[in-house]
Order: C-alpha cells, then sequence, then structure tokens
C-alpha cells in the first residue's frame, strides 16, 4: 500500500481539507444564524401580539369613558316615535277620524279600513272537525 500523496493545493491556496472545514464552519454558522432569525421572529410575533392587544385595550377604555354618550343616544325619544307611527297611519288610510274606530264603531257596508290577514290555523265560523 502506498500512502496518499500530500493534498494538492486548491486554486485559491487552500488546501482540501481546510477547505471542508471552513464549508462546515460556514454551515454551522449558518445553522445559528437561522436559529436566531427563528427566535427573533417569535419575539416579533409576540411583541406584535401585545401591541394589539394594548391596543385594544385602550380603545376599550377610551369606550367605556364614552358610556354616558352612548347612553344618551340610546334613550327612546317617544314623542319622536308617535310622530313617526301618526305618520306611517296617516299614510295608509288610517286618519284621526279612524285611529280610535274600533271593529264595533264599523257600520256595515263602510269600509273598515286596511285589515290584518287571518292567522293561519286560526278559529273563524268553519267547520271546526276539517
Amino acid at each position: 500500500m502506498t500512502a496518499d500523496p500530500s493534498p494538492q493545493p486548491a486554486t485559491d491556496g487552500s488546501t482540501p481539507r481546510d477547505s471542508d472545514a471552513l464549508g462546515r464552519e460556514l454551515e454551522a454558522m449558518l445553522v445559528e444564524a437561522e436559529e436566531t432569525a427563528g427566535r427573533l421572529r417569535a419575539e416579533l410575533a409576540a411583541y406584535r401580539a401585545r401591541r394589539e392587544e394594548e391596543g385594544l385595550h385602550t380603545l376599550q377604555h377610551l369606550e367605556v369613558d364614552r358610556l354616558e354618550e352612548h347612553l344618551r343616544n340610546s334613550r327612546i325619544r317617544w314623542d319622536e316615535v308617535r310622530a313617526f307611527l301618526e305618520e306611517a297611519l296617516r299614510e295608509l288610510g288610517w286618519g284621526a277620524d279612524r285611529s280610535s274606530a274600533t271593529a264595533t264603531d264599523v257600520t256595515p257596508g263602510s269600509d273598515p279600513g286596511p285589515q290584518a290577514p287571518e292567522p293561519e290555523g286560526s278559529m273563524t265560523d268553519e267547520d271546526p272537525t276539517r
């Protein structure tokens, strides 16, 4: 058996063993850099989540501070509701002369005004055995 001849120098002046060691070292540095980048991405995501949550809490606190205003805006103004309903009844033909009329006040042959449809399955003059 003959011994391996000495390694031939590479074109850059380094031996093949040196370039293998350099490759392994670069590979290890790359793995370490990728791990660091992964940790930094996780930290950044956690930071953004905290900021978003803090922002949400800030907005919620601002809305709680405006609670009195929200309550004032949500109160029912019954006079406006009544005016709306009176206008709707006028448009439907139920003016002031008909708004207080009841079913017994309508004379035979007169127009009783709009009638609500009979609910399905309600009791009428029909035969109850059907």
